[in-house]
């Protein structure tokens, strides 16, 4: 009586599981196809890609060393730099009002403040 049933979803398993390899040797072809040119290749440029690949693989360990082996590591780190930028500021000389840098002579009064001029266009001139 379960048989109909369990013949159904057993097909439906199959079916799906069929798909998943399907999708997955579509994804591996590339490289199948690749290894069996590789194999039927002369040895000058099995040499050539080996160095390649050894030298992105020595490239991928040095990133992965440099990245997650820290050394001359400071924990306080925020600190140092806070404590760092007050002791700079207590050595710098006291900072006075900004100088104004005028193209043309400025009035000597240095909370003057500048004049407004009318622009002009091309055409009214």
């Amino acid at each position: 009586m379960l048989d109909p049933i369990v013949n159904f979803f057993t097909r439906v398993f199959q079916w799906i599981g069929r798909g998943i390899g399907f999708v997955i040797g579509i994804v591996l072809w590339p490289f199948l196809w690749a290894g069996r040119w590789y194999t039927q290749r002369g040895w000058i440029l099995k040499a050539v890609l080996g160095l390649i690949v050894a030298g992105i693989v020595v490239s991928y360990a040095y990133f992965f060393y440099v990245t997650q082996f820290w050394k001359d590591f400071d924990p306080d780190y925020p600190a140092a730099i806070v404590a760092g930028s007050a002791a700079a500021q207590a050595r710098s000389p006291k900072m006075s009002a900004p100088k104004r840098i005028c193209s043309r002579p400025c009035s000597s009064s240095s909370s003057a403040a500048p004049t407004s001029r009318s622009i002009t266009t091309p055409a009214a001139r």
